[in-house]
């Protein structure tokens, strides 16, 4: 929400905020250091690290699940604004995962371990055409970071 707010003032348009672009529960890992989690929940943290789609983590959920909660809703808001604009704020994993949908790379029985880098802040655009065809304009784009630091 707090790295929405100013795209969302200079705009003139609100947040509309959504539990279903929420990260990832991880269950038992919430609030653990990667090592202590390796250390406390080593088969937890073994499926999280080898990005396993359908394992379930104890008290938390998968990337399916994720993806399951998450598409939905990103179509939905596609389809009210047809041939506009949308942007949407998210976290690294849900980011990965929408990406994958959008251009389809989550469509087939059987999934490769495939993952896309999401930076804090890097801005992913694509181009989704009437006629069905996605052009990936930037993925993980971070040069306006550096705009700012200067």
């Amino acid at each position: 929400m707090q790295t929405a707010e100013p795209l969302a003032k200079i705009t003139g348009l609100k947040v509309n905020p959504t539990k279903a672009f929420r990260e990832r529960s991880v269950g038992v890992m919430e609030g653990l250091t990667f090592q202590d989690a390796a250390e406390k929940h080593p088969e937890q943290y073994g499926a999280l690290l080898r990005r396993d789609f359908d394992h379930v983590l104890t008290g938390g959920e998968s990337y399916r699940q994720l993806l399951d909660r998450a598409w939905q809703e990103l179509d939905e808001i596609i389809n009210q604004h047809r041939g506009g604009r949308v942007v949407v704020f998210s976290h690294t994993g849900t980011i990965c995962i929408l990406a994958l949908h959008i251009i389809g790379a989550l469509d087939s029985k059987d999934l490769k371990p495939v993952w896309l880098s999401s930076a804090n802040c890097g801005i992913s655009r694509f181009d989704l055409r009437d006629d069905g065809f996605i052009r990936v304009i930037a993925l993980n784009d971070t040069k306006h970071l550096n705009l700012v630091q200067s």
